[in-house]
């Protein structure tokens, strides 16, 4: 009987391809590779795939291929055996780590306590099958929420395999809050894949839900903001107007000065500029991301993690297409765009990449 083909993206070919490079211990540069390749597959697995499979699966040899179901179950089995070996912390040890007695000996903003929650994080991010046991069971969990799903949406995984524990999240996470905040990481999913029909259902249950005058944190009322102008920019129609007058009255409203969780940062500003990027008003992003800079105090876990630099980033954009090219080049010098924290790292380093194309084609010019 003949293999059922199967109905695969490039995309996600790509993304089988990457993540069997990172667990096999053959580098796979060259058609000769695959051999020792199909031998570790099946040393691990105990099912075999060809070497010529192999060879067409990463394109060594032309052809029009599409790995069958019994590939590329067997391929993802093999990815799975290996992360769950390579892995330096077991699923018990991170359900441990967030469990209620744990916290009851631990102060919430202690650095150090924050710095464990990265590694556990960044432990998760490269091992999407440890993800997948602790997903479920951290979404049920207060600390879990509030110190994974509501610190770490990572932008890099988020339409891969990170969207499902937000999914378990709004399923859990009753509050006010934590719903307009799954709802927004998860539009973001949905912008990355392009879904436009998924980005509209997303921000009509936002705006179901969301409250101008109730209580919300400044980072979540920014998303709510965000995900409404990148909607508006996937539209024929950029009816924004309304956004922007909402922006602005929110905006005077907010203290220079604050005490609480991630409340001393412009986190309004930060996301209602991504916002702004995209919807292209350069003049309101100009401006916000000035505030965002100027009128706030900088603070060393902003600093490192990047995030000043990226309101540079924005501001850049805003002076190259105002026509403002001297300054946006002497600011994009000022960039280091090494220190952006790693949810949105890469995310960032593609914008700060496009920034220095465009430059560059302007002073050509």
């Amino acid at each position: 009987m003949a293999r059922t083909k199967h109905q695969i993206s490039n995309s996600q070919i790509q993304n089988i391809q990457k993540n069997l490079k990172a667990v096999s211990t053959i580098p796979i540069e060259f058609p000769s590779d695959c051999n020792q390749l199909a031998k570790q597959i099946f040393q691990v697995t105990n099912s075999y795939i060809s070497e010529t499979t192999l060879k067409r699966f990463f394109g060594f040899i032309a052809s029009d291929f599409s790995p069958s179901y019994e590939t590329i179950r067997t391929i993802e089995r093999f990815i799975q055996l290996r992360q769950n070996n390579q892995s330096s912390i077991s699923s018990e040890f991170v359900l441990a780590f967030y469990s209620p007695m744990h916290f009851e000996h631990l102060n919430p903003g202690d650095t150090s306590f924050h710095a464990a929650c990265r590694s556990i994080a960044i432990e998760l991010k490269n091992n999407p099958a440890l993800f997948e046991s602790v997903m479920i069971p951290l979404a049920q969990s207060k600390m879990g929420q509030q110190f994974y799903y509501e610190l770490f949406p990572d932008y890099s995984i988020l339409s891969e395999f990170q969207y499902k524990g937000y999914e378990y999240f709004l399923e859990y996470a009753n509050e006010y809050e934590a719903q307009i905040y799954g709802r927004c990481i998860l539009f973001m999913k949905h912008f990355f894949d392009q879904n436009i029909r998924a980005m509209e259902k997303m921000v009509h249950e936002v705006m179901h839900r969301y409250v101008p005058r109730k209580k919300l944190h400044p980072f979540v009322r920014g998303r709510v903001f965000q995900v409404q102008l990148i909607l508006a920019s996937q539209q024929k129609e950029k009816k924004i107007d309304q956004l922007l007058e909402e922006i602005w009255k929110i905006e005077k409203k907010i203290p220079r000065q604050a005490e609480g969780i991630f409340l001393d940062f412009p986190g309004f500003h930060y996301f209602c500029c991504d916002g702004l990027y995209h919807a292209q008003s350069w003049q309101n992003l100009l401006e916000l991301s000035r505030i965002a800079l100027e009128d706030f105090a900088r603070h060393k876990q902003f600093e490192w993690k990047g995030y000043y630099n990226q309101l540079l980033i924005y501001q850049c954009f805003a002076l190259v297409h105002l026509k403002q090219q001297k300054k946006a080049l002497k600011l994009f010098g000022q960039i280091k765009n090494t220190e952006f924290y790693f949810i949105t790292k890469e995310y960032y380093i593609g914008l700060y990449n496009l920034l220095g194309v465009i430059l560059k084609s302007e002073i050509l010019e």
